[in-house]
């Protein structure tokens, strides 16, 4: 039974950082585009 509850909790965890890690992308992207919108850069 403990077992399971730790293999759970990993692909929760697994989960949120994909989450985040996608949010995180999102806003490197975004930023990426504000930069280039600046005339100058790009």
């Amino acid at each position: 039974m403990v077992m399971v509850l730790t293999n759970f909790r990993n692909k929760e965890t697994k989960l949120e950082g994909d989450k985040v890690s996608q949010c995180y992308y999102q806003q490197l992207r975004g930023a990426g585009r504000v930069i280039k919108s600046y005339p100058g850069h790009g």
